[in-house]
């Protein structure tokens, strides 16, 4: 997954936790482990734990995003065992710590330690016991990953009603053997093959952000002539831009005092639009405007002229 010791360790904070002497492994979301049987050590012989567990992380995730991932798990005890911690030690309720050992695409990950909530003992049966891990936060890099169980060892602290607790200190390692619950290695024994994998997940590329350019700044110049002679007035606006060439077209809007004449659009060509008002003959002060309003490229920028018709 990561290169980084500090990548490893995240990942394994969040993908596997023991519980009363069993591993606590993070499945993927929406989807719980298989039951995998660890074979621990036990002060009256190697007992196995069946553990099935689940995790919050999300089956898909992008490369980059952080998400915050909780483990939870449900493990059961063997009845024999439960009823001589309760009948012959007197035990009444467990708990403890764990120290778990797994794998990131076959890569060992850093052991991660964990506390075991706890739990009363039944007054018959097996114990099942649920846990449910502290968030931590994972960062994904691209592709596919697999993490697999690999071993554990567990601090269980037996309590009774009167006198010292009874502490086992236990060491588990997946079960290699179906022993038909008896391990005394007898000639019905036979290979055990179990699926380790307590989460698969997918993490794909970040989507491609494509930057947006800068819009570049524009000036627009109006410059107009005014004819006697013909009463038209012939307006020039010239748009530039500080970067490449402005496009689109410019509004031009020509005012006879505070009132408006005439507005019209016209085309940039090449940076250049042109505009003639007709029939300009009323005597009086005029002001022409050009607006242009920007375009993908380049920001809006506006411009004004003045001239006068006389008696």
């Amino acid at each position: 997954m990561g290169s980084s010791l500090s990548k490893k360790c995240s990942i394994a904070a969040v993908s596997v936790a023991v519980m009363a002497g069993t591993a606590l492994l993070a499945t993927p979301a929406n989807s719980a482990s298989t039951s995998m049987v660890f074979s621990c050590t036990t002060p009256v012989g190697p007992k196995d734990f069946i553990t099935v567990a689940d995790t919050d992380v999300p089956a898909t995730m992008v490369a980059g995003a952080t998400a915050p991932i909780t483990t939870t798990a449900q493990v059961t005890i063997p009845e024999d065992l439960v009823g001589l911690l309760r009948d012959v030690v007197g035990a009444r309720r467990v708990d403890g710590s764990a120290v778990t050992k797994s794998t990131l695409d076959g890569t060992p990950l850093a052991d991660v330690t964990h506390s075991i909530a706890s739990m009363p003992l039944p007054a018959s049966g097996a114990l099942t016991v649920t846990a449910v891990g502290t968030p931590a936060n994972y960062t994904g890099t691209v592709g596919t990953h697999v993490i697999k169980a690999a071993s554990y060892t567990a601090h269980l602290v037996f309590h009774k009603d009167a006198g010292d607790p009874f502490v086992v200190d236990t060491t588990c390692t997946p079960q290699t053997v179906d022993n038909n619950g008896t391990p005394d290695n007898t000639a019905d024994d036979k290979p055990l093959v179990q699926d380790l994998t307590v989460d698969t997940f997918k993490v794909d590329p970040a989507p491609t952000v494509t930057p947006v350019p800068a819009k570049s700044d524009t000036t627009s110049k109006v410059t107009t002539k005014y004819s006697a002679k013909s009463n038209n007035a012939k307006v020039k606006v010239v748009v530039k831009a500080a970067s490449g060439q402005a496009t689109g077209s410019v509004k031009v809007t020509l005012k006879r005092g505070s009132k408006k004449v005439k507005s019209v659009s016209a085309k940039l060509v090449s940076g250049t639009a042109k505009v003639v008002f007709k029939k300009i003959s009323r005597p009086g002060k005029y002001k022409v405007i050009a607006k242009y309003p920007g375009s993908s490229t380049t920001n809006a920028s506006s411009g004004k002229d003045t001239f006068k018709v006389r008696r």
